[in-house]
């Protein structure tokens, strides 16, 4: 990745980009290397146009999330899908401000996925917005996956615990074959043993591609 995703080779990227709107859902198992290449992504086509949205980098204590998630509760709101809603809210300021959404969260159950999907398709129709998703799942060998996150755990990031992870495994599915019902969805598998520049290359490469797609 010498060159400079946002310039490219012939100076247009950056306009052909600013004319979509980019959603792009990284999903896979807690340590199939989700966040390393969400990271690697933007890297890539730089902080200023693009946003990494996590559960886990919520910050619970900030004011905005304490007076968003009181005024769900004042709705009814279950707390369990306040960090949800936050997120959804989050996707809807980024995509207007013309910031590519990368999205990282296991996704274990399709079926959220695809509400997700459909929630996110409704924002970008409710904004009049052109949308392009994609949605890269990683593949990696559970043992890989388990050491990874006992050792994130051991340097003081978070993990879920062994029994977490097994529920994770037990349900979870590929959505290869789901994104062609979609017009506007595309589907990358992608292997997690190692996000290098490779892997990166594809997903960077695959939105310059969407977004000079007529």
């Amino acid at each position: 990745m010498e060159r400079d995703f946002n310039r490219g080779d012939n100076g247009r990227e950056t306009n052909q980009l600013e004319k979509r709107r980019f959603v792009v859902f990284i999903r896979g198992l807690p340590g199939s290397g989700k966040s390393t290449l969400a990271e690697g992504i933007q890297q890539v086509v730089g902080e200023e146009r693009s946003v990494i949205l996590d559960p886990d980098l919520i910050d619970y204590s900030s004011g905005r999330y304490l007076d968003f998630s009181r005024r769900l509760s004042d709705q009814g709101v279950d707390v369990r899908f306040h960090p949800y809603r936050f997120l959804l809210c989050r996707v809807r300021e980024e995509l207007t401000a013309s910031r590519i959404v990368l999205w990282n969260q296991p996704f274990s159950n399709l079926e959220m996925l695809e509400d997700t999907i459909s929630i996110v398709e409704t924002i970008a129709s409710q904004e009049g917005l052109r949308l392009e998703l994609l949605v890269v799942e990683l593949e990696v060998e559970e043992n890989l996956a388990r050491e990874r996150i006992e050792r994130r755990i051991e340097n003081g990031g978070k993990g879920p615990t062994p029994t977490t992870f097994n529920r994770f495994l037990e349900r979870f599915e590929s959505f290869e074959g789901r994104s062609e019902e979609r017009s506007c969805c595309t589907f990358l598998k992608l292997r997690g043993e190692e996000i290098d520049k490779i892997s990166i290359g594809q997903v960077v490469g695959l939105l310059k591609q969407l977004a000079n797609e007529e």
